[in-house]
């Protein structure tokens, strides 16, 4: 039995995850962290991360490091995606994470973020003879992806995640129609890769990942419908986007039990997802609650073993 951690520094947040492999090639969960780090906040206004998201972020991965020395984890992936990898002082940000706390980022791009992701979505679902569209909302960008028998057929990564949206558009999205369609003007492109790309079979699923589409499926369990987490309906999902519209964002963080990292982003996030829906002619959202931290440790896995591994419960 060994354990292994993958972090994933994204534009919201910076999380890690930390899972044990044992001799039959299964991975278990072990433990968790999420710090609300915003580099988005700083990279999609000035360019760079600056000296006090450092700061945030030196204390967040020193924590991860204390997780990290308390399981006594052996193998570590750490990738940052879209906030960090268009910040131009990225270089000097990972050289001091890697100083300071011993963790070496890698940056990937949107065709590797994707790629990990499908690999934690096909260890949960069962894609085999399925066409699929498997769409992740982050914080800087959102990949779209065509997948058949489970692999990738093409994918592509649109600069259209939620911190981006907010920073764009600003807190005020929701308060009048007019910012609504604005918001949905924009996203445009999205409409235009799907109806472009789409075969003449029609998919069989639509899948959502990330951590405000995870985020209205909570919502959906608490206010509609308390039996399911996997399934989120467009019906539902319109509902819930009338709620958080009618609710100021300190509101969502009373009535609703979001943080308030959460509160903010999550209306532009389901704005996105509510598009690619109607877009892609679908009114089933299904949500598997993977991230691309289990692609990550399924791949480190595998390394170790030189077997194909999975997560049991």
């Amino acid at each position: 039995m060994s354990n292994i951690a993958a972090i994933d520094l994204g534009s919201n947040a910076a999380r890690i995850t930390i899972a044990s492999l044992d001799d039959h090639q299964h991975l278990r969960f072990v433990d968790a962290g999420r710090e609300p780090v915003r580099l988005g906040q700083d990279v999609f206004s000035t360019g760079r991360i600056s000296p006090e998201t450092l700061k945030k972020l030196i204390i967040s991965f020193a924590r991860f490091r204390s997780l990290l020395d308390k399981h006594q984890v052996q193998r570590i992936r750490a990738c940052g995606t879209s906030a960090l990898r268009e910040a131009e002082n990225r270089t000097e940000i990972v050289s001091t994470l890697d100083e300071l706390t011993g963790i070496e980022l890698v940056l990937i791009d949107g065709q590797e973020e994707i790629r990990l992701v499908s690999c934690a979505v096909c260890s949960k679902l069962e894609l085999d003879q399925k066409r699929a569209i498997l769409i992740d909302i982050g914080g800087g960008s959102v990949e779209v992806a065509f997948l058949h028998n489970g692999q990738i057929s093409l994918s592509r990564s649109f600069q259209m995640g939620a911190v981006r949206l907010l920073h764009l558009f600003g807190p005020q999205i929701g308060e009048h129609e007019r910012s609504i369609e604005l918001v949905r003007d924009y996203l445009a492109p999205l409409k235009s890769y799907i109806r472009q790309h789409r075969g003449q079979t029609k998919e069989d699923l639509f899948i959502g990942v990330g951590g405000n589409i995870e985020a209205l499926t909570y919502l959906r369990k608490q206010t509609l419908d308390p039996n399911s987490l996997d399934l989120l309906y467009l019906n539902e999902l319109k509902q819930l986007i009338a709620r958080l519209q009618a609710l100021t964002v300190e509101q969502r963080m009373v009535t609703l039990d979001l943080p308030s990292d959460r509160a903010d982003v999550i209306f532009p996030a389901a704005l996105v997802l509510e598009y690619l829906l109607i877009h892609s002619g679908f009114s089933t959202i299904t949500v598997p609650h993977v991230s691309i931290r289990e692609g990550m440790l399924i791949e480190l896995a595998r390394d170790i073993s030189g077997k194909n591994c999975r997560f049991v419960l």
